[in-house]
């Protein structure tokens, strides 16, 4: 599996990374994961990032507790590892601040993102969506890392014109 990663602060340089993948033209899916710096770093200095395999149990005290302090990006790397070798993808990872995201600001206001809390993760493009809790559920990453099939079979259905 190849995962191109890019790592962006700003909704400025989320856009340019976007147009610059957009211009390569290679159709590959465009995912991006919208979190909280200021938690993101939190859980690193608290040692968080480290533990990658969760028990149920773990992860639900830890939501009733705090949504935003599970490590959504170790959950999300785990399962990428699940992944076929022949998929291969775009991984943006948006780091925000508390004013850029939420009602009354550019994310939340542009029709592409909507992006009212954080964690989120979304397919650029796509209705697929995952927010907080969700993110760490394997089932609904599947449905979001979900490969369309629509594509290859429009093209096997041109050959029998």
């Amino acid at each position: 599996m190849s995962v191109n990663r890019i790592n962006v602060e700003s909704l400025e340089e989320l856009l340019e990374a976007i147009e610059k993948l957009e211009s390569q033209q290679d159709n590959l899916p465009i995912y991006i994961l919208f979190k909280d710096k200021i938690i993101s770093d939190k859980n690193k200095s608290e040692g968080l990032r480290k533990k990658r395999c969760w028990t149920l149990s773990e992860i639900k005290t830890v939501l009733l507790d705090a949504t935003d302090c599970i490590d959504v990006e170790a959950v999300i790397d785990d399962y990428l590892g699940l992944l076929p070798k022949t998929r291969n993808m775009h991984y943006i990872t948006c780091d925000l601040t508390p004013a850029t995201y939420g009602p009354g600001t550019a994310l939340c206001a542009d029709h592409r993102f909507k992006i009212v809390k954080v964690p989120t993760l979304l397919r650029y493009g796509g209705p697929q969506r995952l927010e907080t809790r969700e993110i760490v559920s394997f089932p609904l990453l599947a449905l979001l890392f979900e490969e369309d099939k629509i594509e290859a079979t429009k093209e096997s259905h041109q050959g029998d014109d």
